[in-house]
């Protein structure tokens, strides 16, 4: 159904989707996933119409529509969803649905005016239809609560059910699992898979929840760097070398970040002199932290390279993989607030005893 050939977007000099190509395949449940900064949304943003790529290009059922603009792909059945939901807030659940279908009558002020009978009668068979998806995703009871009201997964819900709401051929869902509790995550992932069974719906979702992914994708695509990295079954992909040594990089890299901000978030806000204990003996605990960074650069870091043309450009820097795992998780092991994370952690290491309940609540 979906066929992206070699695309590349381009900010500036950072190559934030670089030579990506894959395949959706109709009445698929492709799975997108990914380190932060792997350039997916960007291939969503690229694919959905929001951007223009660099180069490259984006068939749907054989036909181009690369650069189609977002209403230009809505009518022809792609729609998709965003990380953060975008309801209409100050309407009701039942009014942001009967939003959704295009071109209604009563949106003229001309046919409001000389054929009020078709506007109602219009009006009459969209809320049908809006109530058949309340219905459909088993929320009644909120079909008259304004949808600001709603909690995060039940705005998610309401995004999936605006795309019942027109013919749609594939909806891309951008993190749709993303603040969710389990067992709404459950019941939206229900609504996928009767959508897919039931009304051949295809879709392509961003998801970091591995549990989650694995019920519901095949194939499933990583990407790292821009790139597609591995493609295959949940499982294929979980044990696939590339995607093991880059996965083992960027956790490591995520436990030194989070340890860094810990430390310098301590010194900011002058929490040790709360307890008494001297910044420079927090940072010398730690000085540690330097070797680790020197084999971990950013996967968002760029350098500076020249093209043929003499014209600088910016490009990720390779994770380095090379570096000895063993070797950084004894480094991590070295001091228990690296695993734990927490401020309050980092106090009790360098004051060398547990928090009392009222010194943690200081220190949070």
């Amino acid at each position: 159904m979906i066929v992206v050939q070699d695309v590349h977007k381009h900010f500036g000099g950072l190559r934030a989707v670089d030579g990506a190509s894959l395949t959706i395949e109709t009445g698929s449940i492709t799975g997108l996933i990914g380190p932060n900064g792997a350039g997916k949304t960007t291939l969503f943003n690229v694919i959905a119409g929001h951007y223009k790529p660099t180069s490259g290009s984006v068939l749907l059922d054989g036909e181009e529509i690369t650069g189609l603009t977002p209403h230009e792909l809505f009518a022809k059945g792609l729609l998709r969803t965003f990380q953060i939901a975008h309801e209409f807030s100050t309407l009701s659940v039942r009014e942001n649905l009967m939003m959704v279908p295009g071109s209604q009558a009563g949106e003229s002020l001309i046919q409001t005016w000389t054929n009020p009978k078709k506007v109602r009668e219009q009006e009459e068979q969209i809320r049908i239809k809006a109530n058949e998806v309340i219905e459909f995703l088993e929320i009644p009871q909120v079909a008259d609560e304004l949808a600001g009201n709603l909690s995060g997964g039940q705005k998610k819900l309401l995004e999936l059910g605006r795309t019942m709401m027109v013919d749609a051929k594939i909806v891309f869902l951008d993190e749709v699992g993303a603040g969710v509790n389990r067992t709404l995550l459950n019941t939206i992932g229900d609504a996928i898979i009767r959508l897919n069974k039931e009304r051949g719906y295809t879709f392509c979702m961003i998801e970091h929840d591995m549990e989650f992914i694995s019920r519901l994708c095949d194939p499933v695509i990583c990407m790292a760097e821009g790139k597609v990295l591995a493609q295959g079954t949940a499982e294929e992909v979980k044990n696939n070398e590339d995607v093991i040594a880059v996965n083992d990089v960027l956790v490591n890299m995520l436990h030194v970040d989070v340890l860094i901000q810990c430390i310098e978030k301590v010194i900011d806000n002058n929490i040790y002199d709360e307890f008494n204990i001297s910044g420079d003996d927090i940072v010398s605990r730690f000085d540690f932290v330097s070797e680790i960074k020197s084999h971990i650069p950013s996967s968002k870091s760029v350098v500076t390279e020249t093209d043929s043309s003499g014209f600088k450009t910016a490009a990720r820097r390779p994770l380095d993989t090379s570096f000895d795992n063993q070797k950084m998780k004894s480094l991590l092991d070295v001091h228990p607030a690296t695993l734990s994370n927490s401020i309050e952690a980092l106090v009790a290491d360098a004051m060398g005893r547990s928090l009392t309940a009222d010194e943690m609540r200081k220190a949070a």
